[in-house]
């Protein structure tokens, strides 16, 4: 009943307050334009691809050694760890659930590694954090190292967690690598990219527009929660 009330009300605002709905849209259309997909379509798209022609299974061996025992996570989770690190949001779950269907991890496993491999892209921390708000190449290198220590230590904190309601579960890893049409996963790759961008905007658009408002919010209270409402909105605020 409460959420009722409190979307009627969002609706309300909406149609009362229309025109400035409107410009916050196309401000978000082109923050997206200008920031998001720039950043994250080519890194979908190509770690998609990655994953479709066996990355996962090529990079266990190598990394089972760190994976399995830092962790609790077979290998072939190192793939979601390493691209959601260089790729950024949401590029690191959307791999661990891939591995998941796959089947080259258990369910525990990918609880495990969503709560550490969901991670912001170093463009994003060094380009538009590093030089466009502090102006400094070296700020941003440090953002993304102190983001990376971070993500480790969080799998580290996790390395003990399963569901209270799951039994241990029986390895139900995937086939052994094999070779797949070339051309066939660049296609399929592409789509998923387009169909993952067009939500990740879909999410900063409408959170944009809620977060407009606590724009004006003197700051640092004004800031804090439109950071903790949509992370994009809040960096045009830094700069100030």
């Amino acid at each position: 009943m409460a959420a009722c009330l409190l979307l009627c009300g969002v609706l309300v605002w909406f149609l009362a307050d229309a025109g400035q709905v409107r410009q916050d849209v196309s401000a978000a259309l082109a923050l997206c334009a200008r920031s998001v997909i720039p950043a994250l379509f080519p890194f979908l798209a190509v770690s998609t691809l990655l994953l479709r022609l066996g990355f996962g299974e090529l990079a266990a061996p190598w990394l089972a050694g760190l994976m399995e025992p830092l962790f609790r996570v077979d290998g072939a989770g190192s793939s979601a760890l390493l691209l959601g690190l260089v790729g950024g949001y949401p590029i690191g779950p959307r791999t661990t659930a891939e591995l998941y269907r796959q089947g080259s991890l258990r369910k525990d496993e990918a609880e495990r590694l969503l709560t550490f491999s969901n991670n912001s892209n170093p463009v994003f921390l060094i380009s538009v954090l590093g030089i466009g708000v502090f102006g400094s190449v070296r700020v941003g290198i440090w953002l993304w190292l102190i983001h990376v220590l971070s993500a480790l230590l969080t799998g580290l904190c996790f390395r003990r967690y399963r569901a209270s309601s799951s039994a241990p579960q029986a390895p139900t890893r995937g086939s052994a690598f094999h070779a797949v049409s070339f051309s066939a996963a660049l296609v399929e790759s592409v789509r998923a990219a387009c169909s993952g961008i067009l939500s990740v905007c879909a999410f900063v658009l409408f959170f944009y527009v809620l977060a407009r408002p606590l724009s004006a919010l003197p700051p640092p209270l004004g800031p804090v929660l439109v950071g903790v409402t949509e992370l994009f909105s809040l960096t045009p605020l830094l700069t100030a």
